[in-house]
């Protein structure tokens, strides 16, 4: 990661925050599809994708410059939201937590576009 002189400090907090929410994000995958009643077995693709995910933000924030792991970071935030809704066991939500959090990821995606964009330049 890279120190942008007059940001370091609270570009590597925002980075290490939003790391913190994919985590938190794709662990949850974990936890809904290993406890939902689910004839076909354990749902890989779900479990699979979250691991590779998860990779790629870490790798991202190890291996990019600040403004490249930022804007990605806002980008991989609106690859998860695609993939829950396209997994039908994470697309079994309640209809209000999906709105929120379509209007969430979006907010974010745009405040990482800014941040991004703001400290590239």
């Amino acid at each position: 990661m890279l120190m942008m002189a007059g940001f370091g400090f609270a570009v590597d907090l925002f980075q290490i925050y939003g790391l913190a929410i994919t985590c938190f994000l794709l662990g949850s995958w974990w936890g809904i599809g290993l406890s939902a009643k689910n004839p076909g077995g354990v749902p890989l693709a779900e479990l699979l994708s979250s691991n590779a995910l998860l990779l790629v933000a870490l790798a991202s924030y190890c291996f990019f410059t600040a403004p490249l792991a930022v804007a990605f970071q806002g980008g991989l935030f609106a690859v998860i939201l695609a993939l829950e809704y396209r997994f039908d066991r994470l697309r079994r939500a309640p209809r209000y937590y999906l709105r929120l959090r379509g209007q969430v990821t979006a907010g974010t995606c745009l405040i990482h576009g800014m941040v991004a964009a703001g400290i590239g330049g």
